[in-house]
């Protein structure tokens, strides 16, 4: 309701045969309705066979023979078990919380189990009645698709009042997730402490989120968790963030992901911390930064251990100030394709950037920004083989330090 920015959403299906390789794959339109249709890109890929009880690892586990109004009894009544939960799409009423060390969520795949909270965004009973809450250790999600009747970020366009996240709470330590799609929601994921068992090793692999309306996942009060082989899109806040917002964040790695499409903020950004890593990230389209390490947020500062990214392409990110909803960020401010900035709350000492390429950068490529009015500087910053490749607004640089 502020600024269009969500320029597509995704729809997806399972074909009841596979496409012979040199087939025409054609999209009809059927209806007569004059409204004007775009579409945007296809995706086709194997949807492989549905998973089986008997596919799943371990003995401890059971399998969920009921309806989605049924799941959370299920999963209360068979703590630290993995439950399976074959192929099928299930209408959820409310958030699942997973009560229990040691449980586990187990689809039949990420096409053909769906968890779908169908609690309205719009109802203000029902708001906040979506997503995964765990705060136990060594519980886990894998191979299944979770997603929302929901369109907004905010109910009622408040920000206290927050519609709902794919995933929340600490997961504890050990925990992980596994070949799982995510859209819809508020945020992907917010990992954070909230309960008194900090977040620690938690890991995240070939895992997607998209068309979520704030963060892909943030690792908010985390550390020593990984991130790797997931891919990001669409979503309306940083795709990747680790944020030291109450306690001191350490050793979070981001490794061989890819983001697109990102309509606010960055694709990939740690606020606060240390010792975290990005390595080997492709990131595309973005409508303001790509990658950003800023001081924007409060919270605990950045520690002297420093932050390493590395092997990473910008293609086509960057903003140019101007006017507010047509220009720039949503305060209409320039921001680079890789923004550095140390102008609020902290300062950032020790940062790497190494092996870079950035493409066809819309604004400034390397945004470097600091200003001694605010007591806070860049320090020991490190760019080694950094590579321009086009800047397409006459008025931007390949290197813009402020």
């Amino acid at each position: 309701s502020k600024f269009a920015r969500m320029r597509f959403d995704e729809a997806r299906l399972v074909l009841s045969e596979t496409i012979a390789k040199g087939s025409v794959l054609r999209i009809e339109r059927l209806s007569d309705s004059a409204d004007p249709m775009t579409i945007d890109f296809v995706e086709a890929e194997m949807a492989g066979k549905p998973l089986t009880l008997s596919d799943i690892a371990g003995d401890n586990k059971v399998e969920f023979a009921g309806d989605g109004t049924a799941l959370q009894a299920f999963i209360n009544a068979n703590p630290g078990k993995t439950i399976f939960i074959p192929a099928g799409r299930y209408e959820i009423p409310s958030q699942i919380e997973i009560r229990a060390e040691g449980t586990r969520l187990a689809g039949a795949g990420m096409w053909h189990t769906e968890l779908f909270f169908s609690a309205s965004s719009d109802n203000p009973r029902t708001y906040s009645r979506r997503g995964i809450v765990c705060s136990q250790n060594n519980c886990g999600v894998s191979d299944l698709s979770i997603t929302t009747i929901n369109n907004k970020r905010y109910y009622l366009n408040d920000a206290s009042k927050q519609v709902g996240k794919g995933f929340m709470g600490s997961w504890g330590t050990g925990s992980s997730w596994s070949r799982v799609r995510v859209d819809h929601f508020e945020c992907g994921a917010w990992v954070a402490d909230y309960s008194g068992n900090s977040t620690n090793g938690l890991t995240v692999t070939d895992c997607r989120f998209r068309n979520n309306y704030a963060d892909g996942i943030n690792l908010c009060n985390s550390s020593d968790c990984r991130v790797e082989q997931s891919s990001f899109r669409n979503n309306g806040d940083d795709d990747m963030a680790s944020w030291s917002a109450e306690s001191y964040c350490s050793n979070n790695v981001f490794a061989n992901c890819t983001a697109e499409h990102n309509w606010r903020a960055s694709s990939l950004g740690f606020f606060g911390g240390g010792g975290h890593r990005a390595e080997n990230i492709l990131v595309k389209d973005g409508l303001e930064s790509g990658v950003r390490l800023v001081s924007d947020f409060g919270g605990k500062a950045f520690g002297n251990e420093g932050i390493v990214f590395s092997n990473i392409s910008i293609v086509h990110c960057a903003c140019v100030k101007g006017d507010v909803g047509v220009s720039g960020d949503f305060w209409g401010v320039d921001e680079g394709a890789l923004h550095i900035e140390a102008s609020k709350n902290y300062s950032i000492p020790n940062a790497v950037f190494e092996n870079f390429d950035i493409y066809d950068s819309r604004g400034n490529a390397v945004f470097v920004g600091a200003w001694a009015s605010n007591s806070h500087s860049i320090d020991n910053l490190r760019l080694t083989n950094i590579n321009v490749h086009g800047v397409a607004d006459s008025n931007s640089y390949a290197f813009y330090f402020e």
